[in-house]
């Protein structure tokens, strides 16, 4: 039998044709138009609580729309330039989107300090009515997107979370403000909400550091899989076992399987077929099987 190497390819476009397009436009459309509300309100309660959040829902409504546009250019098939289509387009979208949060988060602390040092009259009630309108917009946003595993609808469910959770505790601080008058704790809640995103944010660009670097995706057990690779009749060894993602959700495997030489081909292809069985339950998209037969010049056999 001649040793050349034999590959198996699996181009199943599974392109996750979800709602994540519709999703991020609804909230693009929320989380602008309720920008403009709260730098009104804002203004008007004397609340820095709610103009920073403003401030934020503004660089929110930026990340939202680049991630729309760049959403869609994920989509595109590949072409001559890139082989694995555009997917990775989504996974920049929420880095991009997680900086600007980073970004926001930082300036909203600034501003706060000095809130601390001359606090100033606050409308509680207002604070409190508009912070009920802000906790139903940024809910109604954050259901519309749906769920998915995509790091850049992750990203943009994040920031409406955030909105939500900072809204929660301007209601609970409204409350405190109006029964004790205490303004300081304005500021306050303005620098608890940031120090929250902060910290998620993180969270956020250590997962997109891994896709980037192409570590082993989340949720797959290598050396289950390498075992039930190993396990199928035939293979001798196998070797340059490599997991990655492309955007969070679609992952893709390489591997190398030795077979003895001489083995038939029909046992290849049967071999081969439950290689690509026990791949798919894996949650992998996209393998790449090479079949190599012993004794062959590699430094990995030991046949």
């Amino acid at each position: 039998m001649p040793h050349d190497h034999s590959h198996s390819h699996n181009h199943g476009h599974n392109h996750h044709h979800d709602n994540s397009e519709k999703g991020i436009k609804s909230a693009f459309i929320l989380n602008l138009s309720f920008a403009v509300i709260e730098i009104i309100g804002g203004i008007l309660t004397n609340s820095y609580a709610i103009l920073s959040d403003a401030l934020h829902d503004l660089g929110d409504s930026v990340a939202i729309a680049l991630s729309y546009i760049l959403e869609k250019v994920s989509h595109r098939k590949r072409d001559e330039f890139y082989s694995y289509g555009y997917k990775r387009v989504s996974l920049l979208a929420g880095l991009l989107s997680t900086v600007i949060l980073f970004t926001g988060s930082l300036f909203i602390i600034y501003g706060a300090i000095g809130r601390f040092l001359e606090p100033g009259e606050v409308n509680s009630a207002g604070m409190f009515l508009l912070a009920i309108l802000g906790v139903a917009v940024n809910g109604m946003a954050f259901f519309k997107l749906g769920t998915s595993d995509k790091a850049n609808i992750k990203a943009v469910r994040l920031h409406l979370l955030e909105d939500v959770m900072g809204w929660l505790a301007v209601i609970v601080g409204s409350v405190i403000i109006y029964f004790t008058g205490f303004t300081w704790i304005d500021p306050l809640l303005s620098v608890i909400i940031a120090i929250y995103i902060l910290y998620n944010a993180f969270i956020n660009l250590r997962s997109f550091t891994r896709i980037f670097l192409q570590g082993l995706p989340s949720g797959i057990d290598e050396m289950s899989l390498r075992s039930r690779l190993e396990s199928i009749p035939g293979v001798v060894s196998l070797h340059d076992l490599h997991i990655w993602s492309m955007d969070g959700s679609y992952n893709i495997l390489s591997v190398h399987l030795v077979v003895k030489d001489g083995t038939p081909s029909s046992q290849i292809v049967a071999l081969r077929k439950e290689a690509k069985e026990i791949i798919k339950k894996f949650d992998i998209h996209h393998e790449t099987v090479e079949i190599g037969y012993c004794p062959e010049d590699c430094e990995y056999l030991d046949c």
